[in-house]
């Protein structure tokens, strides 16, 4: 989505990639197409409050600007402590680190995930190999990203993940076991023999609707990287 020229918006986005580029300078990524965290927490008319993670490290910093004819120049960053009173509640109680990682980090970036998706579909003249070309890099950005996390994508595409946290060891293969029904026959005939992998799903799909086979995915995703 683009922003209005001269909306707070705009200024807004200005600021954050000032600040990024200040902070964690391109020169300086292993990566190029890194995309650091940062975070403006408060925005004032001359300076602003911006929290950035490094390896889960937190840091809040003050750091001061101008802008002059619409472009921004921000000022020497000063690390802070932003303090907040509390007034006890007792019906407030205590978070682990997990909930509360997730509550700031997760459901912010689940938020902008979706506004890009919307963002995209609002795009009805960019398909295919344009629209491919100008979201590879951040498309392989999230899916690695999430595979460090441990999330099995290709799951999540089927909508079959497995929710547990253990490990399911591989069975030993069996050399007795027989040939799949699909599997080529040893007299090339037909039957058992019949090399036309049975249909996938139940049979009760609508029409319309696509099965998708988690081998397809991860070698469509192996692709997208390639």
């Amino acid at each position: 989505m683009t922003t209005m020229a001269g909306s707070y918006e705009e200024l807004g986005e200005q600021l954050r990639d000032a600040a990024r580029t200040l902070l964690f300078p391109v020169a300086e990524r292993e990566n190029a197409d890194e995309c650091p965290w940062v975070n403006i927490e408060a925005t004032f008319p001359d300076h602003m409050f911006v929290r950035t993670s490094v390896d889960g490290e937190e840091t809040t910093l003050h750091i001061p600007y101008t802008v002059d004819a619409g472009a921004v120049s921000l000022g020497e960053p000063r690390p802070v402590e932003l303090t907040v009173i509390a007034v006890e509640d007792a019906t407030v109680s205590e978070v682990s680190e997990d909930v509360a990682q997730a509550a700031r980090f997760v459901a912010p970036a689940a938020a902008a995930i979706q506004g890009a998706v919307a963002a995209i579909q609002g795009a009805a003249a960019v398909e295919g190999k344009a629209l491919a070309e100008r979201v590879r890099g951040p498309v392989l950005a999230l899916l690695d990203t999430l595979a460090v996390k441990g999330v099995d994508v290709a799951g999540m595409v089927l909508g079959d993940e497995d929710d547990s946290d253990e490990e399911i060891p591989e069975a030993p293969p069996d050399d007795d076991a027989p040939p799949p029904p699909y599997a080529p026959a040893a007299d090339g005939g037909t039957g058992p023999g019949d090399a036309v992998p049975p249909a996938t799903g139940t049979g009760d799909e609508e029409e319309g609707t696509v099965v998708l086979d988690r081998d397809q995915v991860e070698q469509e995703i192996a692709a997208l990287r390639a």
